[in-house]
């Protein structure tokens, strides 16, 4: 099985809505073309029982041991997917079907603007703290200084650039909130450069 990536959320996203299917031997979370990984993955997709998903298993040839062997092996697959590394929503319906949950993401998503029609794959960053701490350090000439908030977002813009990232539409509003949020009661920037 793989490990899990930041970018997994949206990867399944862009699958969900516009199936790639196998690329270089392998599918959109990594696991290799052919293998239970990958086809537990695609019936994930379509939403399945993991009792469809054994025995689709059997079926395909990619296993020989007997249903209930092969129901647990789905359920850990499911619990790597859920919680141990992709940390991906899945959801198990009443009639016993899982599949991705991902209606409020995708919703939260298209609102903040991360996915666009059109440039869903094209990787778009939005400033964390150590790049606002990292920032901040360098315009600070010592520790009592007061930095104008509109001169460390220029300097993260001017870093996240650099790097070669693509920054989201909004993301100086989302920045300043974050801020506020990351370093309530102990910030060393000023609302207003012209203070």
């Amino acid at each position: 099985m793989s490990g899990g990536r930041p970018d997994d959320l949206r990867k399944t996203i862009e699958e969900l809505r516009k199936p790639t299917g196998i690329v270089d031997g392998k599918n959109w979370l990594r696991h290799r073309e052919g293998k239970q990984d990958q086809r537990i993955d695609d019936m994930l997709l379509k939403g399945a029982t993991k009792q469809e998903i054994a025995q689709d298993l059997i079926q395909k040839g990619l296993s020989k041991r007997d249903l209930q062997t092969i129901m647990h092996r789905v359920q850990r697959h499911i619990d790597h997917i859920r919680k141990e590394e992709h940390k991906l929503p899945l959801k198990q319906d009443i009639n016993g079907v899982w599949r991705f949950d991902l209606g409020t993401q995708v919703e939260e998503l298209l609102k903040n603007s991360i996915i666009k029609e059109g440039s869903l794959s094209q990787d778009i960053y939005l400033p964390q703290k150590a790049d606002v701490e990292f920032a901040e350090s360098q315009l600070r000439k010592n520790m009592d200084e007061v930095i104008g908030i509109n001169l460390v977002l220029d300097q993260v813009e001017k870093n996240i650039k650099k790097s070669g990232k693509l920054l989201k539409d909004n993301w100086r509003n989302i920045t300043e909130r974050n801020i506020e949020i990351w370093f309530s009661g102990k910030s060393r920037m000023k609302e207003n450069d012209n203070l």
